[in-house]
C-alpha cells in the first residue's frame, strides 16, 4: 500500500495530508511542535474561504477598504467590495485547528517528532529518520514525501538544496480598552523609512490592531526604526491602545526553480511560494499542497518520479505567469520612493483599482481588452517618467508640499508568537505581555 509522509503540521501540510488520506492512501504527518502556531498577518481573500471551505464565522473582521499611503503620506483608497468579493482577517491558530480536525477525520496518522535526514533503501525509496521528543530515533519508510516544513525546511536541506533568499517580518499587536473600537480598514504604508524594499501595514482584528514591517534580512537590524516611523505615521490612531506582544519570522523572497525532486515534493514556504510584491503566502501554500496531493492521488498506483513531477508542471501552468507579473511589479515600484509615489498615484485610477483588486482577490490572471491594457500601460509610464525624470529637485519639493495627513482614523490588527529570528532581528523572539 502506498505510504505518503508529510513533514510539517501547518496549513499546507494539513491540506496535503487530508487530501491523500481521503483518497485511501496511508498518510503520516510529522510535526515538530503541535502546540505552536507560526505567526502571520492572517489576511485572507474570500476566494480562500470558498476554495478551502473555511466558514466566515471564524473571521475576526472583514476588510472592505485598503488605504495606500505614499512616502509623503498621500493616501489612495482602494475599495474591495465592488467586485462581490472581500478580504477578511483570521487568527492563524483557528485556521490550523480547523484543518487539523479535518485531517484527523480523514484518517491521517500524526507523529510528534523532528525530521532529521533521509536514508535511501529499497530502490531509492525515502527512508526518513525522525527524532522523537524523548530523544530516541525512529525510521519511517515512505513512497512519497511532501515537504511542508517552512522556510528553514529540513527536507530541502536533506536533499541538498540551497537555502532560500529570505526576508524578515516584524509585528506588534495592540489591544484597545473595553468599549473602545480599533480603527477600521487596512493601511499599507510605503517608503524606505517604514520598509526599505516592500511595505509596512496596519490590520484590524476585532478590538486589536496588528502593526507589521517586512524587509530584506540584510536590513533586519533596522526594523525597530521602521516600526517607530510607522507608529509615528499612525499618530492618534494608537491612542488608548496597549501593546500585547511582538513577534518576528522569516518569509521566502523568491520561489525555488524546481518543486519536485524525485519522490520529494516541496510545497508552501519550503518551496518559496510567496507572491512577490504583495507577500501573499497562505493561499499559495495551501494551493501548492492541494496540487501536490492531487498528483500523488492521480498516480498512486504507479508513483514514478516523472509522474509526480506533474505537480510542478501544474503549478507553473496555473500560477507561474501570475508570480512573474508580481515580480515585475515589485521590481518596477519598490526600488526608490519616487516609484512608490507613482504607485500611489496609479492607485487612484479606477481601472487600475478594478484590475488589481480582481487579481488579488481571485488569484487569477486574466486577459485585458487591448485599449484598456494600452491605457493602463501609458498611465504607468507617464507616472514613472513624472517621478523619475522631470525636474527631480522641484518634484521632490512639490511632493512634500502636497503631503496630506491620513484623512481617516481607521486601523487595527492581530498577532501571534515568533521563533527563529533572533539572529536577524535583535530580541525578535521576545514575547511581551503587558
Amino acid at each position: 500500500m502506498l505510504h505518503v509522509v508529510v513533514v510539517g503540521g501547518g496549513p499546507a501540510g494539513l491540506i496535503a495530508a487530508e487530501a491523500t488520506a481521503r483518497a485511501g492512501i496511508k498518510t503520516t504527518l510529522i510535526e515538530r511542535a503541535p502546540e505552536r502556531n507560526r505567526p502571520c498577518a492572517g489576511l485572507l481573500s474570500s476566494t480562500f474561504l470558498e476554495e478551502f471551505q473555511v466558514p466566515e464565522l471564524l473571521l475576526a473582521q472583514k476588510v472592505q477598504e485598503i488605504a495606500l499611503c505614499s512616502p509623503t503620506q498621500r493616501m489612495a483608497f482602494v475599495n474591495l467590495s465592488g467586485v462581490n468579493r472581500w478580504a477578511g482577517v483570521i487568527r492563524r491558530e483557528l485556521l490550523t485547528t480547523l484543518f487539523r480536525r479535518r485531517a484527523e477525520e480523514a484518517g491521517v496518522t500524526f507523529m510528534h517528532g523532528t525530521f532529521m535526514r533521509f536514508r535511501h533503501a529499497d530502490g531509492d525509496y525515502p527512508l526518513l529518520e525522525v527524532r522523537l521528543p524523548g530523544g530516541e530515533r525512529e525510521q519511517l519508510q515512505a513512497d512519497v514525501v511532501i515537504g511542508a516544513d517552512g522556510v528553514h525546511s529540513r527536507v530541502a536541506r536533506a536533499i541538498r538544496l540551497p537555502a532560500l533568499e529570505l526576508g524578515v517580518v516584524y509585528q506588534e499587536r495592540y489591544g484597545y480598552p473595553e468599549g473602545a473600537k480599533a480603527p477600521d480598514g487596512m493601511q499599507l504604508h510605503l517608503g524606505r523609512k517604514v520598509s526599505t524594499d516592500t511595505f509596512a501595514w496596519s490590520l484590524p482584528e476585532g478590538d486589536q490592531l496588528l502593526l507589521g514591517v517586512a524587509t530584506a534580512t540584510k536590513y533586519g537590524r533596522r526594523v525597530w526604526d521602521m516600526l517607530g516611523e510607522l507608529k509615528k505615521r499612525l499618530g492618534s490612531q494608537l491612542d488608548g491602545a496597549k501593546p500585547l506582544g511582538r513577534e518576528a519570522f522569516c518569509y521566502p523572497r523568491a520561489a525555488r526553480e524546481k518543486l519536485a525532486h524525485d519522490r520529494v515534493l516541496l510545497v508552501g514556504d519550503a518551496a518559496g511560494l510567496v507572491a512577490p510584491g504583495v507577500l501573499d503566502g497562505l493561499y499559495y501554500a495551501c494551493k501548492s499542497a492541494q496540487l501536490a496531493a492531487a498528483a500523488v492521488v492521480r498516480h498512486q498506483h504507479v508513483p514514478l518520479p516523472e509522474r509526480l513531477a506533474e505537480y510542478e508542471q501544474d503549478w507553473k501552468q496555473e500560477y507561474g505567469e501570475l508570480f512573474a507579473a508580481h515580480a515585475r511589479m515589485e521590481k518596477t515600484f519598490f526600488g526608490a520612493d519616487r516609484e512608490r509615489e507613482a504607485l500611489v498615484d496609479m492607485a487612484w485610477d479606477r481601472d487600475v483599482q478594478r484590475v488589481a483588486v480582481e487579481a488579488y482577490l481571485t488569484k487569477k490572471r486574466f486577459t485585458l481588452p487591448f485599449r484598456l491594457k494600452l491605457r493602463m500601460k501609458t498611465r504607468m509610464v507617464s507616472q514613472l517618467v513624472k517621478y523619475r525624470v522631470i525636474n527631480p529637485k522641484k518634484l521632490e519639493t512639490d511632493m512634500v508640499a502636497r503631503a496630506m495627513p491620513a484623512p481617516r482614523n481607521y486601523l487595527d490588527l492581530a498577532l501571534e508568537t515568533p521563533d527563529e529570528l533572533a539572529c536577524v532581528v535583535p530580541e525578535a523572539t521576545q514575547h511581551v505581555e503587558i
